[in-house]
């Protein structure tokens, strides 16, 4: 049995008009309607995207999980227990979740976690399984106020799940949604990334046996890290083997475009989606105006292993840096859309306050096993010259963060990708420079 916090059931009396993580406020209603639509049934307080999201003063359910690191929190009291239910079916899934399924070759797909927080402390995850898409998850509780917070631990290219309902026994009632840390610290961050930002591999070790979704934990990701280091709302916007401007080139043999897309489709594409897996679905930018912006993708963009593994592929050579850095359409082959800095400009129309940092990682990460030497090398330099184009073609408020890779070992990786560990220490280095750029956040 959890025992409630005091400081928890402070929060659920807070008044939900308060400026939320994008600076705006939230829609106001009156404390008395919230209260009537909670005992309707309950609203949760959404942090990242989802389908089909809230208006600002809390959604109802059913809300379709994709991103990792997205969370759904919901307040009640006076119940014994609270019982929660998810639904991973194919067939209660967007139709275009079935293009994602198609290039699993295991039949694993859908495949989440998802861990549950009471009043902060975690008290269990939850699996969903191909086998057994359907989660049905109950916790015994003090009859006192409580937040319960559910949060996607894997990335969406596993699956997705609603979150069909949450319930209460007789004599439980859902109170108003509680405020989200953003909303209370007034700070928000957006991170668009690969499967570094996603956390992939980062629980696993050297045991690990495959790309699946038991072995990453996002919340144990720099991302993750560092947007609760901070009390932030985030967006987790991370996607394994995604290139910034170039389609993984490993599928780029005999796959037809929609297949390739499917796999790992540019972080330029998925920026604009609600739900990860659904390339028509589209987010309002304008939703969430976070303070920091962090563009941490491009590795996957210096990868040569399509001519190498199949001899009927053309070599892939390194990114033009022409096209890298001013953006134009460039070799056909590559499927090059823009450069780097007309993402940035996409960037900065979307977010025209936030700092745009543009995190390179460490030359000790790249060549652990992800990149060659002389890949991780270009991909380092041709990060230095996007930011100098970029502040040359006068986009402001962009930095440049190069971590560094002092103290990673790697022995203990998995797949070649960052460990709890290593992420305990990026994010330190993250969080101190987006104190250095915004002293109100110290």
């Amino acid at each position: 049995m959890a025992a409630c916090r005091p400081r928890a059931a402070l929060l659920v009396l807070l008044a939900v008009c308060v400026a939320c993580a994008s600076g705006r406020l939230a829609a106001a209603r009156p404390d008395s309607d919230l209260a009537a639509a909670a005992a309707a049934g309950p609203l949760v307080r959404l942090v990242g995207r989802f389908f089909p999201g809230d208006n600002g003063a809390g959604g109802a359910l059913p809300q379709l999980f994709t991103w990792s690191g997205a969370s759904a929190s919901v307040a009640f009291e006076g119940a014994t227990s609270v019982t929660v239910s998810f639904d991973g079916r194919m067939s209660s899934l967007p139709k275009e979740h079935e293009q994602t399924r198609a290039v699993k070759k295991d039949s694993t797909f859908p495949w989440g976690f998802f861990q549950f927080e009471l009043d902060g402390v975690k008290v269990g995850v939850g699996e969903i399984t191909a086998s057994k898409p359907q989660l049905k998850w109950k916790l015994i509780v003090s009859p006192g106020p409580h937040v319960l917070t559910i949060t996607k631990l894997s990335e969406a290219r596993y699956g997705a799940a609603w979150l069909q309902s949450i319930a209460l026994p007789a004599g439980g009632r859902f109170l108003p949604p509680p405020p989200s840390p953003g909303m209370l610290s007034g700070r928000g961050m957006l991170f668009l990334g690969d499967s570094f930002t996603a956390g992939w591999g980062n629980t696993e070790g050297r045991s690990c046996k495959g790309a699946d979704a038991h072995n990453m934990n996002t919340l144990l990701a720099y991302s993750g890290l560092t947007a609760r280091h901070f009390n932030a709302d985030a967006q987790i916007l991370a996607w394994s083997g995604t290139g910034l401007l170039t389609y993984a080139k490993r599928y780029q043999t005999s796959w037809p475009q929609w297949k390739v897309e499917a796999a790992a489709p540019l972080g330029t594409q998925f920026l604009l989606r609600a739900d990860a897996l659904s390339p028509s679905s589209r987010y309002n930018l304008a939703a969430f105006q976070p303070q920091v912006v962090v563009l941490a993708m491009g590795t996957n963009d210096f990868l040569e292993k399509a001519g190498t593994r199949n001899n009927r592929a053309p070599p892939y050579g390194l990114p033009n840096l022409k096209a890298w850095t001013d953006g134009y359409l460039a070799v056909a082959r590559e499927n090059w859309t823009d450069g780097y800095l007309a993402v940035a400009r996409e960037l900065r129309r979307a977010y025209p306050s936030a700092a745009i940092i543009n995190l390179v990682w460490p030359l000790e990460q790249l060549t652990a096993g992800v990149l060659t030497r002389e890949q991780a090398t270009k991909y380092q330099q041709w990060m230095a010259a996007a930011f100098a184009r970029l502040q040359f073609a006068g986009v402001g408020n962009v930095h440049l963060l190069q971590l560094s890779g002092a103290g990673l070992d790697s022995r203990s990786w998995c797949g070649a990708h960052p460990d709890v560990a290593a992420h305990a220490l990026l994010a330190p280095q993250l969080e101190s420079f987006v104190r250095g750029i915004l002293p109100s956040w110290k």
